[in-house]
C-alpha cells in the first residue's frame, strides 16, 4: 500500500515546482532574476515534497545520511546554481567543484565507513566518486546547452525515478522513494518551461537533480543493498542523451521521444534486476551502516 505521505509528497512537489516557474517574477523583473525560479523550484519543491513525505531532515543533529542530503547538500548545490545564473557563467563551476568533493563525505559522515577505511582507501573512494560526479556535470552541462534541453531534463528525471524504485527493491525503503519525488520536480519543471527561455536555467535545474541522483546512488550503495555495477549503470544511462547530436534526431519530435524510450531501456532493466534479487533468498550478510541500520530494517520500514 503506498503511504498517503508518499502520494501528499509527490502532488505538492509538483504544484510548487510547476506554480514557481510558471510564475516566474514580473514582466518588468530583470530576466536573469526570473532565472531564478528554475533552480529554487526544484530545490524547493523537491526538499518540500520529501518533508512531507519522510518527515526529515530531523533537526538539529542531522544524524543519518538523508538529513544531510536534504539539509546540506540540495541548499547547498540550489544556492550555487542560483548564484551562477546571476554572474558569468563560468562563476558556477568552482562551487560545483566544492559540491562534488564534500558530497560523498557530507553522506557517510558519521559511519564506520570513516573507521574502516585507511586514507588510501578513503582518498580513493572520495577523489574517485568526486571525479564521477564531476565529470558527469560537465557532460550534462553541455547536454542542455548543445541539446533539446527539455528531452534531456525529462532523461534525467527518468533515470531519477528509475533509480528510486531500484532502491526501493535493493532494501532502502525510506530513500527510494525521494529519488521519485525529485523526479516530479525534474519532469515538472521541464514540461511547465516555455520553449523561449535559454537553457542556462535548465542547466542549473538539472544540476540539481543530478547531485541528488548521485547522492541517492551513493546511500543507496554504502547504506543498503545497492550493487556498484547497477549504480554504475543507473548514473552513466544520461549519457545516452548525446545520441541528439545528431541532427535528425535533434530535429524531430519521435525521434526525441525515442531517445527517452533508449535512456529507459537499462533503467527498466536494472529496476528488473534488483526486483529479481530482491525475491531470492540471500545469505546473512554484514553490512557496515550509518545508525546501526541494516537492509532488513530499510526492507521492513513501514510493515
Amino acid at each position: 500500500m503506498i503511504p498517503l505521505s508518499f502520494v501528499g509528497g509527490v502532488l505538492l512537489t509538483a504544484v510548487l515546482a510547476a506554480a514557481i516557474v510558471a510564475g516566474r517574477g514580473h514582466s518588468n523583473s530583470p530576466f536573469r532574476f526570473q532565472f531564478l525560479a528554475w533552480p529554487i523550484g526544484v530545490g524547493l519543491a523537491f526538499f518540500v515534497g520529501a518533508l512531507v513525505y519522510s518527515g526529515r531532515p530531523r533537526w538539529p543533529f542531522l544524524k543519518e545520511n538523508e538529513d544531510r542530503f536534504l539539509a546540506v547538500l540540495i541548499p547547498l548545490v540550489t544556492w550555487i546554481e542560483a548564484l551562477g545564473l546571476l554572474s558569468k557563467p563560468w562563476f558556477a563551476w568552482p562551487g560545483r567543484l566544492l559540491v562534488a568533493l564534500v558530497a560523498t563525505p557530507v553522506l557517510l559522515f558519521g559511519s564506520t565507513y570513516f573507521e574502516a577505511w585507511t586514507p588510501a582507501q578513503a582518498s580513493l573512494w572520495f577523489g574517485g566518486l568526486a571525479g564521477c560526479l564531476m565529470l558527469a556535470w560537465v557532460s550534462l552541462d553541455r547536454q542542455v546547452r548543445h541539446l533539446p534541453p527539455r528531452t534531456v531534463v525529462l532523461g534525467l528525471a527518468g533515470v531519477n525515478a528509475g533509480a528510486g524504485l531500484t532502491l526501493m527493491f535493493a532494501g532502502y525503503a525510506t530513500g527510494g522513494p525521494l529519488g521519485i519525488i525529485l523526479a516530479v520536480a525534474l519532469a515538472t519543471t521541464a514540461l511547465v518551461t516555455p520553449r523561449s527561455i535559454p537553457p542556462e536555467p535548465l542547466t542549473a535545474a538539472a544540476g540539481i537533480g543530478l547531485v541528488g541522483l548521485f547522492a541517492l546512488l551513493v546511500s543507496g550503495h554504502f547504506f543498503a543493498a545497492l550493487s556498484l555495477d547497477h549504480a554504475a549503470i543507473l548514473f552513466a544511462t544520461p549519457l545516452l542523451a548525446w545520441i541528439l547530436v545528431l541532427p535528425r534526431i535533434r530535429r524531430t519530435a519521435l525521434l526525441r521521444l525515442a531517445v527517452l524510450v533508449l535512456e529507459a531501456i537499462p533503467v527498466l532493466g536494472i529496476v528488473g534486476l534488483a526486483w529479481k534479487r530482491s525475491e531470492e533468498p540471500e545469505p546473512p550478510r554484514q553490512v557496515v551502516d550509518d545508525g546501526g541500520y541494516s537492509p532488513a530494517d530499510y526492507q521492513n520500514f513501514g510493515k
